[in-house]
């Protein structure tokens, strides 16, 4: 299916999809991800530190034995879809965003707890966000607590405002696509993208209208997909505490972490940086909805010539560009979009 964007927003009438989330910002979000994940030389050598950390951390925890076994069993698992990802060094030859995230993720949730507070690798500190980190850190299990007590604050993470909640079906369902667009809309390019299937969250999750979350990103028309990102808490609270990484370095790794949650239909762009917003990395109200995602990609990106060539490469976000951050229901439900199938 081809898809046609005319350029003039205020002319144009936005489809919702079964979730009542604008087709043409799902779109958006997952054409950024895609991008995302065919340029990894924004962030990859960010991974390498991480994974260096990780590799470092079981070498000198008390649990060495068990946290190899699971590492090991972790990239046997990995390597089922990623054959050539299946150890740390392989994953840094090869390197895959997808394979990345899922490897620093299930570490992050299975051992780097409170518990474990032994390393927090050192280097230059060079700017005073990075001083404060290394402070909360420098005690690690009780600096790991007081960011997680911030981050998982009750407006964002509370059950009735996180902004969804489980279908609670006892059927599977799993999609080879990329993204987070819904069902016809999902152009050809997105389709069979990935050579496993996934269970996607975006299946298993519907949105709360009347929570806090929902209601942030409806005001914005941003998507709704499952709710607050708890894998970002986690990565801001736990791996941050082994990994000494700069502020441009943590912008990078968000963005890389939010193009692998929407390319596999797990979270919108805005359930992840809702977080990244209460740890420092503010949101500001913005004109139009394009610039209200630029502000969340370092500058050092926007400047590259292949992310100048992503913005021109269709009218999708033209048409964001042209759209109104902040615009009534009734405005929104007489935009046009035309599609040519």
């Amino acid at each position: 299916m081809q898809l046609r964007f005319p350029t003039e927003i205020s002319t144009l009438q936005l489809p919702k999809d079964s979730k009542n989330n604008i087709v043409l910002v799902t779109l958006f979000e997952s054409y950024l991800s895609q991008f995302l994940l065919e340029n990894t030389h924004f962030y990859k050598e960010i991974y390498f530190k991480i994974l260096d950390a990780i590799s470092d951390f079981i070498a000198k925890n008390r649990q060495t034995i068990s946290h190899q076994r699971f590492v090991s069993n972790l990239f046997f698992e990995i390597g089922k879809e990623y054959p050539s990802c299946n150890s740390f060094e392989r994953l840094k030859i090869n390197f895959s965003l997808i394979a990345a995230h899922i490897f620093t993720k299930t570490c992050n949730e299975a051992f780097l707890n409170f518990k474990n507070t032994d390393v927090f690798q050192e280097s230059k500190l060079s700017t005073l966000a990075d001083l404060a980190r290394h402070t909360l850190f420098s005690n690690a299990a009780d600096g790991a607590k007081t960011i997680y007590k911030h981050l998982r604050c009750k407006q964002l993470f509370d059950v009735n405002n996180r902004g969804a909640k489980d279908c609670n079906s006892d059927t599977i369902t799993t999609t080879n696509d990329l993204g987070i667009v819904d069902g016809i809309f999902t152009p050809q390019n997105f389709r069979d993208y990935f050579k496993m299937p996934i269970e996607s969250a975006r299946f298993n999750y519907i949105p709360v209208e009347d929570s806090y979350v929902t209601k942030w990103l409806r005001k914005r028309h941003l998507p709704a997909i499952s709710g607050t990102s708890g894998s970002i808490e986690q990565l801001l609270s736990r791996l941050l505490k082994i990994v000494s990484l700069s502020s441009e370095e943590i912008k990078r790794l968000l963005l890389a972490e939010c193009a692998s949650m929407i390319a596999m239909g797990h979270h919108s762009f805005f359930e992840c940086m809702l977080v990244a917003d209460r740890y420092g990395f503010k949101l500001t109200d913005t004109e139009n909805l394009l610039d209200f995602y630029l502000q969340c990609i370092p500058k050092s990106i926007q400047q590259h010539e292949s992310f100048k060539q992503f913005l021109q490469s269709n009218d999708v976000t033209v048409s964001l560009k042209n759209m109104p951050l902040f615009c009534n229901e009734e405005a929104v439900n007489k935009l046009s979009l035309t599609f040519n199938t």
